[in-house]
């Protein structure tokens, strides 16, 4: 259950996202199945995540006449839905009513970029000016989490969120559009080009571990961002390398993050004992208490970006815990002081994301 103090009804939890990949063959077929070693499993995620990247890259080579816009719902081609504005998003349609024959007229729709827990999402772009844009369906059948605005409307949680972080300035991708149909929820968002998510950028671009220069950069802004997340109320709760956009145009990266189906308006202390995010990047107060602060668990989440695209693996909590990882290569004293202070698994121990902001290894010499 969710604790009351927040303002998000989370109805219908489901499970925590599983990196791992789907199981095939019977249920005894399963039982005698041996685990898969680490590296089996981590080899499994690049392959799959790479025969997604190869979908993604196929995007870029279509044209307007190759087009492929996927189905939105048969049975509501004809039907006049509605689509609420959050008040004071800045950027978004403030337009009352919406159809799918609207959203169709607006924006061309093409290839899956890909799937996540939370929804399906394809490539496409404006028609009035060919502005690249992410188009994300949710299927109302589907967890989707709600709040109630200030004028007491329903409202998605989502869509409110990715309103209240909007800003020039913002590391969040920008929601352009949102429609809520009779089967599915549409949200259209800003779409960097070039750009590839965080996991792929090092499973496919890095052939060795990422040089501790570069992800100071990528985790000075993941940092920042967080930071800036949490000062509007609001934390991701699913921060991980899938759910950082890295734009690579240029040798100083820019990143934002992706994906808000998880996150929610809170306090820094609230607590909660319902997880929604990763299954393998639980934090450890959940396995010890039942329950996790949503700052120390971003702070937590953090530190795992880091060790994975110091180490191009997988970084799993309970063997963490159960094995004393630790990193596999020679760091530096403070970036190992960085990631050791981030995963600490006391919570208590956790530095803040003020405090983690200030820590000496993020600082950048000037040129």
């Amino acid at each position: 259950m969710v604790a009351s103090h927040t303002s998000l009804a989370e109805s219908n939890p489901e499970p925590p996202r599983s990196r791992t990949l789907p199981d095939s063959g019977s249920s005894s077929e399963k039982e005698e199945e041996q685990t898969p070693s680490r590296e089996v499993r981590d080899e499994g995620r690049v392959r799959e995540r790479k025969r997604e990247w190869d979908r993604r890259s196929s995007c870029s080579a279509q044209t307007a006449s190759s087009s492929r816009l996927s189905s939105v719902g048969d049975d509501s081609a004809n039907k006049s839905e509605t689509s609420v504005t959050p008040s004071g998003a800045k950027g978004i349609a403030d337009s009352p009513v919406y159809s799918i024959a609207a959203f169709q007229e607006k924006y061309h729709e093409y290839d899956l970029l890909g799937e996540g827990g939370c929804g399906c999402v394809f490539a496409g772009f404006r028609r009035a000016d060919n502005l690249p844009v992410a188009i994300k369906h949710i299927s109302r059948q589907n967890h989707i989490c709600t709040h109630f605005d200030e004028n007491g409307k329903l409202v998605f949680s989502e869509v409110a969120i990715m309103a209240r972080v909007a800003s020039k300035k913002s590391s969040c991708v920008a929601l352009l559009d949102w429609y809520l149909l009779e089967h599915e929820l549409i949200l259209v968002m800003e779409r960097p080009v070039p750009s590839m998510d965080l996991f792929m950028y090092i499973n496919t671009k890095c052939k060795r571990p990422m040089t501790e220069g570069m992800a100071k950069v990528i985790m000075k802004q993941l940092v920042t961002a967080a930071v800036g997340l949490a000062k509007k109320g609001v934390y991701h709760r699913d921060i991980k390398t899938e759910n950082v956009l890295m734009e690579t145009n240029s040798d100083s990266p820019r990143i934002h993050l992706i994906d808000f189906g998880f996150s929610v308006l809170a306090e820094k202390n609230a607590s909660y004992d319902v997880f929604y995010g990763t299954a393998e990047h639980l934090p450890p107060e959940w396995y010890t208490q039942g329950s996790y602060r949503v700052e120390s668990l971003t702070v937590w989440q953090i530190g795992v970006v880091l060790f994975e695209i110091l180490h191009k693996g997988m970084f799993e909590t309970q063997e963490y815990m159960q094995l004393k990882k630790r990193s596999r290569r020679k760091l530096s004293e403070g970036c190992q002081d960085f990631l050791n202070k981030c995963l600490t698994v006391s919570p208590e121990q956790r530095p803040t994301l003020d405090r983690l902001r200030y820590h000496p290894w993020l600082r950048i010499p000037k040129k």
